[in-house]
């Protein structure tokens, strides 16, 4: 790629790819357009020439009249080839996606070019009579060797009229054909990544140079900032809507606009005068209204006729009436600098449509972007890939259909199936009665995104739904998406310009696919009833309780449900812009709050008069009614007298969307919820400037009171106890099943921590006991979100009667990207089932059943079994283990194994005859010493070097401190630093790290003393009985410690961080711990339980195992620990929910790996597994793959396996567990299989 090559092809297309220039040219205009292309790959970019067979042409002819009649195409030529890779010139009768898509399928299946065409190596110049643009569409993506076997994804450039060349120059450009590599470099070119990233960068800078300038002028940073977004919407309003040439009759308006501007000589009044012109007398008025902005006339010609838009992007903003204008220089650089520079398209990207442009759904990605950045500090997409967000809306409105299915004359669920998920054109027509059923199933569906952000899942439900209704005959034009907005769709999110966006989005959704501006007056209807701004989780109401969903629903009269009805009605008109007065929505809303208020209240005084005894006294249970009554009533007037006085500026969902909850509530509840760590938990609603702005202190009261509002929720609302630790995400499940209605679904993607950390369990015990978990998908080979370090579950849950265990949750682990994943024969034998191969295995006495397919699993129980190995009980009803009583405690919960472990690991546990223990039932194990304060009693430190000098420990000072008040050399006791034993006084050592470790048996004498081993102080002696030195050096700890000023000074001593030991502070003994064996806490592929020959103190950056019994017991569980069984338990029970593929395992995680009981082991065979266990500890572990010999399952052999690990494997699988060597053989393939899939899953993206 030279620079000259790019002028040239950007030169080429600029001015030479004219419709009419080549309806001048003699020959026909497809053959005119086709000799462009032919010269720009064969000159520019050097493909060879294709001719005709006879030579009497520069191309060949491909008879399209062989192509099946649904492709409705003119004529097809090949006229450039290189390699294996060819360029074909497409006539269509019309341009749309569906008969490109008809056209690549038609190559691919006609004698004349599967050959050639069926692993999608070529790319195709469509184009349709009369149209003035291109596209130049590619089917290839590296890697697919048959395209015909899916849904190929086609990716494509716009050329011609009202384009910007500069993208696709640089693209073409990198296609030259004598460059080598050129599949690959055509893929590249054909990605939109770099263009997202591009404009992602251009347009952070464009904001900040909007929102600086805006500050500068006096408005406040949240003013400013939403300013600046709002300029930036409205600007780039016109460049999607230009392309339509419904702006002015140009596609090129903006640019037209601002040169007639610069043509008049007026100065930095853009702003102020035209673009207010345009923005309030052209899109918020009616056509042909009268200009008063003393503009040319031809410019007020042109705004005088724009079409009238409404849809509360152009009305005026409380920024706008305070006459606060951006510069001329600013704009240009938004304007001519930047978005000039881009094409634009109003056709959103869906998982098999992408345009290499920048479209609605790029947006949300840079919006997403934005936040993600501003808030974290992390640059990058944090964007739910379109994917994944069509196959979660499909899913969701399937099992809402499916919920239905009983009341369907004769549609079964796998009819369902198909419906929701084949391609339009493959779907089997239904009869009339079974239309009108599934439409009004569809119609009735109320959705709701609780964190929209910018709109992706609203947008993806509305295409979806528009898809769906295609099928049953409707025809998808503006007024169908209308509706589908209007009656089915819902958001809420808590960064208003974000919400913005998603208003934006869904604007442009309705005229996308439209070939004239709808006849609609105004143009877009008004969201500000459907889409809030507001926090989902909490609602700010004072200190006043609101009543539950549940109280409203069940304790509403007839007269509330008629002001319902009032409402809805008027919400309708206000969308439609038959109401243009917010207030008078917002003053219905009002009413029906109060007139509930006031029948609830008129109900609840009767039940505040006493109840008297036949004796004539108060009963003290009817005393304690009486004053419950009373307390709701005093709380339902003050919250009728907050809404009377018009205090709720919060978003309250009662208040916002009475007639969806008054109803039941919501249908389905999708979403992508925010994914914060717990300990950067704080109000969203707060711009992060601000933050900046704060103390640390002031930021950690708003963080614990946010997080405090958070749990006081979950515990009101569902008597639950949230851990302190759950992030944020956590409490959007919780939120979110409050909304559905019984029966409803929820469909969220989120992190997978939840399925095995301890702030999880609570999670799950509200889900077990209030739904039906359906399915938990986990995609084993690719990362959902590219730059956010962390890995992903689809969880899709319906909400059920409580206190019942419903259902047989499935956990499915995907083999394939979902890309590949979603076809209706793979999803109809997940969602519904199949009468292909199916296990029943028992797994710690309940039973799994599990699918082996090529591209999935899953592993299916009861929910009641689930919560039995949660460790709680259960109570059978009359179906049995289908819908049982929760009883006990669940308390352990750990979920993820069911989507990770390899069948292998349940085959291990159900089929042994061997009973098998929980190793924390065996053992116990814990973190290792917690000093709080190790720079004092691990020595050498910092500050004091350390050496033996007969029975004293000889401290010199390093002279890390100014300070001169202190000892510089102390001479400390035995007692203190040494304990005694048969063989007498040896000296107190801990293992701080395992770093300096090699071989997995080690000895302490083989550590150097300051690195991996530190001397130990155990001070048990009260203050007053202290020996020696070590007085003063108790006073030293006292006044000193690593917290630092700047020149090195003491703030507080070490007691401030070990408080809780009280006085005797330095006393450590009931917080010492051991370890006989060492697992290791975070693991990349190298596996090792690390055994000292010594009983030795630990630091906490270790864990320690300590095994009861004698010295056999220990070398014999290290055995079995440091087998491939180990390392398959460790990689089955660690926790990968961190992105960046490191296993990470607790305490807890090695407390469920399984093992025989210690003591129920033959001696002999103890003995034979402890001796293998000598020869293989002797030696530095590798790699699990340099281990087994291969990182490749198939590849494996049990001769490339190191001999010593060989004969202990087989020791413990075959000789301990009693199985042969074929489930051996499964053991090491599954175990290469789950380290792969989670490093490679690291990289996926």
């Amino acid at each position: 790629m030279t620079d000259e090559q790019t002028k040239e092809i950007r030169r080429r297309l600029d001015e030479d790819l004219s419709l009419d220039e080549f309806e001048r040219d003699y020959r026909s205009t497809g053959e005119a357009a086709t000799q462009f292309f032919q010269d720009l790959f064969v000159q520019v970019l050097n493909f060879e020439e294709t001719t005709s067979p006879l030579g009497d042409a520069t191309w060949q002819d491909i008879p399209v009249y062989e192509w099946p009649n649904t492709t409705r195409a003119n004529a097809a030529r090949l006229f450039a080839e290189s390699g294996n890779f060819r360029v074909i010139y497409v006539e269509l009768e019309k341009l749309t996606r569906t008969a490109e898509r008809n056209a690549i399928q038609s190559l691919t299946r006609t004698d004349r070019t599967s050959g050639w065409a069926i692993d999608g190596s070529f790319l195709t110049v469509f184009h349709a009579p009369d149209e003035d643009i291109w596209h130049l569409v590619t089917p290839y993506e590296e890697g697919t060797e048959d395209i015909t076997t899916g849904r190929p994804v086609l990716r494509r450039y716009t050329l011609g009229e009202g384009e910007t060349h500069r993208t696709v120059a640089n693209a073409l450009s990198s296609m030259d054909a004598s460059k080598g590599r050129l599949a690959e470099r055509i893929d590249e070119a054909f990605r939109v990544k770099p263009i997202t990233e591009d404009f992602y960068e251009n347009y952070k800078r464009v904001f900040d140079t909007l929102s600086k300038e805006l500050r500068r002028k006096g408005l406040e940073i949240e003013d400013a900032d939403r300013y600046a977004h709002t300029m930036l919407n409205r600007l780039m309003f016109f460049y999607y809507l230009q392309k339509k040439g419904w702006i002015g009759d140009r596609k090129n308006f903006v640019r037209w606009f601002h040169e007639q501007y610069e043509e008049s000589d007026e100065e930095d009044v853009f702003h102020e005068k035209w673009l207010s012109a345009l923005f309030f007398d052209g899109m918020n008025s009616p056509e042909g209204g009268e200009i008063n902005a003393d503009l040319p006339t031809e410019v007020e010609s042109a705004v005088a006729g724009l079409p009238y838009m409404n849809g509360g992007l152009f009305q005026p903003t409380e920024e706008d009436e305070r006459d606060t204008f951006l510069s001329d220089s600013a704009l240009k650089s938004v304007t001519k600098e930047f978005l000039e520079q881009y094409n634009f398209t109003v056709t959103e990207e869906s998982p098999y449509d992408i345009d290499v442009a920048v479209d609605p759904a790029m947006l949300g990605k840079i919006y997403e972007s934005l936040i993600a950045e501003q808030e974290r500090g992390e640059a990058g997409i944090f964007y739910t890939p379109r994917t994944e967000v069509d196959m979660m809306c499909r899913v969701a409105v399937y099992e809402q259909l499916a919920t239905r299915s009983a009341e369907f004359s004769s549609l079964d669920v796998r009819q369902l199936v198909e419906f929701v998920f084949t391609e339009p054109h493959k779907w089997d027509a239904t009869t009339d009665n079974e239309r009108e059923e599934l439409l009004d199933a569809i119609r009735e569906l109320n959705i709701v995104d609780p964190a929209c952000g910018s709109g992706a899942f609203l947008v993806g439900m509305k295409q979806v739904l528009t898809e769906l209704y295609r099928k049953l005959g409707e025809t998808p034009d503006y007024d169908l998406k209308e509706r589908i907005i209007n009656e089915n769709l819902h958001g809420v999110d808590i960064k208003g310009w974000a919400v913005r966006v998603a208003e934006f989005r869904l604007w442009l959704s309705l005229i996308q696919g439209e070939d004239e501006l709808p006849d609609e007056r105004p143009v877009l209807p008004n969201f500000s009833f459907k889409l809030y701004t507001g926090d989902s989780l909490i609602q700010s109401a004072g200190s006043i309780e609101l009543p539950s969903f549940e109280e409203i629903r069940r304790d509403a009269t007839e007269d509330v449900f008629k002001k319902l009805q009032e409402l809805e009605a008027a919400k309708d008109g206000f969308f439609q812009g038959n109401i243009e007065d917010q207030a008078i929505i917002e003053e219905k809303q009002r009413e029906l709050l109060t007139a509930y208020i006031d029948d609830r209240v008129e109900s609840l005084e009767g039940a505040a008069t006493t109840q008297s005894t036949l004796g004539g006294g108060a009963t003290e249970s009817s005393q304690q009614s009486a004053a419950e009554a009373e307390a709701q009533i005093e709380q339902l007037e003050m919250l009728r007298e907050r809404i009377l006085a018009d205090k709720f500026t919060d978003f309250i969902w009662e208040l916002n969307y009475p007639e969806v909850l008054l109803g039941g509530g919501f249908d389905v509840v999708i979403g992508n919820p925010p994914y914060v760590r717990q300990e950067d938990i704080i109000d969203q609603g707060i711009n992060p400037t601000r933050l900046e702005e704060l103390s640390s202190n002031e930021i950690s009261d708003l963080k614990s009171e946010y997080k405090d509002d958070l749990r006081e929720f979950v515990e009101t609302r569902f008597d639950v106890k949230p851990y302190k630790t759950s992030d944020l995400y956590l409490y959007f499940y919780f939120r979110s099943m409050d909304l559905l209605r019984k029966g409803g679904t929820l469909s969220f993607v989120t992190s997978n921590s939840w399925l095995d950390v301890d702030y999880g369990v609570r999670l799950q015990e509200f889900l077990l006991t209030q739904g039906n978990v359906k399915y938990i998908l986990e995609n084993r080979s690719q990362r959902t979100f590219e730059e956010a370090d962390v890995n992903t579950i689809i969880s899709i849950i319906n909400k059920e009667s409580p206190e019942r265990l419903a259902g047989r949750p499935s956990f499915v682990s995907v083999y394939d990207p979902y890309s590949q994943f979603v076809d209706i024969e793979t999803l109809n034998s997940v969602l519904v089932g199949d009468e292909k191969e199916s296990e029943t295995l028992s797994f710690q006495e309940n039973d799994l059943l599990v699918r082996n397919r090529d591209s999935w699993r899953s592993v299916e129980l009861s929910a009641a079994a689930l919560w039995r190995l949660g460790a709680g009980t259960t109570a059978l009803t009359g179906n049995g283990d289908e819908e049982a009583i929760p009883q006990g405690r669940y308390s352990s919960g750990k979920w993820g194994k069911y989507t990770r472990a390899p069948t292998v690991f349940f085959e291990l546990a159900g089929k042994t005859d061997r009973p098998l223990s929980r190793l924390g039932d065996e053992c116990t194990i814990r973190r290792g010493t917690r000093t709080g304060a190790n720079q004092f009693f691990y020595l050498p430190s910092k500050y004091y070097d350390a050496r033996r000098e007969g029975e004293n420990l000889v401290l010199q000072s390093t002279g890390e401190w100014p300070d001169e008040d202190y000892e510089t050399e102390m001479h400390i006791p035995k007692e203190y630093w040494m304990h005694q034993t048969d063989d007498g006084w040896e000296p107190n050592l801990v293992l701080k790290t395992s770093k300096s470790f090699d071989t997995t048996i080690f000895g302490l004498d083989s550590l150097e003393l300051g690195k991996g081993l530190r001397y130990l102080l155990v001070i048990d002696d009260p203050k007053s009985d202290l020996k020696g030195d070590i007085n003063e050096y108790v006073e030293w700890g006292e006044t000193y410690d690593p917290s630092q000023d700047d020149l090195g000074r003491k703030r507080t001593g070490f007691p401030s961080s070990v408080s809780g030991r009280g006085i005797d502070w330095y006393d450590l003994t009931e917080d010492l711990q051991r370890g006989d064996v060492l697992p290791m806490k975070n693991i990349n592929t190298r596996h090792v339980y690390w055994f000292p020959e010594q009983r030795t103190w630990i630091d906490d950056r270790l864990h320690g195992i300590e095994v009861p019994g004698e010295e056999h017991n220990r070398r014999f569980l290290a055995g079995v620990l440091n087998s491939t069984y180990g390392t398959l338990s460790c990689e089955v029970n660690g926790r990968v929910n961190l992105g960046q593929g490191a296993l990470d395992i607790a305490t807890d995680d090695h407390k469920a790996t399984l093992i025989p009981p210690l003591e129920e082991v033959d001696r002999n065979l103890k003995a034979k597994i402890a001796e293998q266990f000598e020869t293989l500890g002797t030696r530095s572990v590798s790699s699990i793959f340099d281990e087994l010999g291969t990182s490749t399952p198939a590849e494996l052999s049990f001769d490339s396996v190191a001999d010593d690990r060989l004969e202990l494997d087989r020791l413990v699988i075959q000789d301990l567990f009693g199985f042969d060597e074929d489930t051996h053989r499964q053991v090491y393939e599954g175990t290469l299989e789950l380290v792969s899939q989670r490093i490679s899953k690291a990289d996926s993206v």
